[in-house]
């Protein structure tokens, strides 16, 4: 009764904690096989990073279509990731740190169809950039993305610099989203005239 419930599992979404003992959860994870499983979410709360157990999990289910990355590190162990991985993948979402990593093997990522790019918001304009460009020199050309959302991003000139990055990285995309926690939308809208088709 148990495996074939475990066979039908389409959706899973876990809340990890520092205080639940993450490495416990992340074992337990990688022992699972979900055959079916196409979408993966995790908590924004903070967890370790460098996991090899939620790696080997990811390697075992490449049946994923949709993957939510937590963590402002990289959680991902790149050792224990294959090329070739999640060869279904169509969106995904994290923080830079994770993308970069999933960039190195997962060669699906080039082909998702909606990037999500979170940001977190005690790093300086600096360290995002660098980030930024890591990111973009590890992904490569892109030809299937279609939606694009940056989040997070609570410095202006910060984030129309991030956006014009992205903007000319990513020249396919039909669909931005932008999250500002600003009340002067006519101000950034200025600062976007560049990204504005005519």
């Amino acid at each position: 009764m148990i495996n074939a419930s475990l066979s039908t599992i389409t959706t899973l979404s876990l809340i990890l904690s520092p205080a639940n003992g993450n490495d416990k959860t992340l074992q337990c994870l990688s022992q699972l096989r979900l055959l079916h499983l196409q979408y993966l979410t995790f908590s924004a709360d903070p967890v370790s990073p460098h996991s090899p157990y939620f790696t080997r999990f990811l390697v075992e289910h490449p049946s994923l279509r949709y993957l939510h990355l937590p963590g402002h590190e990289s959680l991902l162990e790149r050792s224990e990731m294959t090329l070739g991985m999640l060869p279904q993948l169509n969106s995904v979402s994290g923080f830079l740190p994770n993308l970069t990593a999933l960039a190195d093997k997962c060669d699906s990522l080039k082909f998702v169809r909606s990037l999500v790019l979170l940001f977190p918001t005690d790093r300086t304009d600096e360290d995002l950039d660098a980030r930024v460009q890591e990111f973009l020199e590890f992904l490569g050309p892109v030809s299937s993305l279609k939606h694009c959302t940056i989040r997070n991003i609570f410095n202006i000139p910060t984030m129309v610099n991030v956006l014009q990055k992205f903007h000319y990285a990513f020249s396919e995309v039909e669909w931005w989203t932008l999250d500002c926690y600003y009340r002067n939308h006519l101000h950034l809208v200025s600062k976007l005239h560049f990204f504005i088709p005519e």
